[in-house]
């Protein structure tokens, strides 16, 4: 992939109405792989002390869309047509780390797949695992 994509995915997530409210950024990107990283902040955190799950849908969508934005030209736009969910734990930790990657790369629908993890005092932990349908649209 080129830097310049790169730099194009990294600037795209920021720049996203509800990634900035979640003050979200990117991690590692590679050819159909976008890592999306979310700070607890208390906004996004349930009373039990866990990130809401809204938080992780949102997540698992832009992490899909961009790791499908890895694989096309800078100026392709995709809507999800579907999006499966499974929270597996609380997502109780300082950091949420969301990995998109793409399993199918078709001419119109891409098949993405994203699971979410915590970070806690250096520990890693699966939180939800998630299926994403995007369909490539003109805008």
């Amino acid at each position: 992939m080129l830097a310049s994509h790169t730099e194009y995915i990294r600037e795209g997530i920021q720049k996203q109405n509800l990634m900035k409210l979640y003050n979200a950024y990117a991690g590692e990107i590679e050819d159909g792989f976008v890592e999306v990283i979310i700070p607890r902040q208390q906004s996004l955190i349930r009373g039990a002390g866990f990130f809401y799950g809204g938080v992780l849908a949102a997540a698992v969508d832009t992490a899909a869309y961009f790791s499908a934005a890895t694989l096309q030209e800078e100026d392709a736009y995709f809507v999800t047509v579907d999006l499966k969910i499974n929270y597996l734990n609380p997502a109780q930790g300082e950091l949420l780390v969301t990995a998109g990657e793409v399993m199918k790369n078709g001419k119109t629908l891409i098949i993405c797949k994203a699971d979410c993890f915590t970070i806690n005092a250096g520990s890693k932990k699966l939180v939800a695992t998630s299926l994403v349908t995007l369909m490539k649209i003109h805008k």
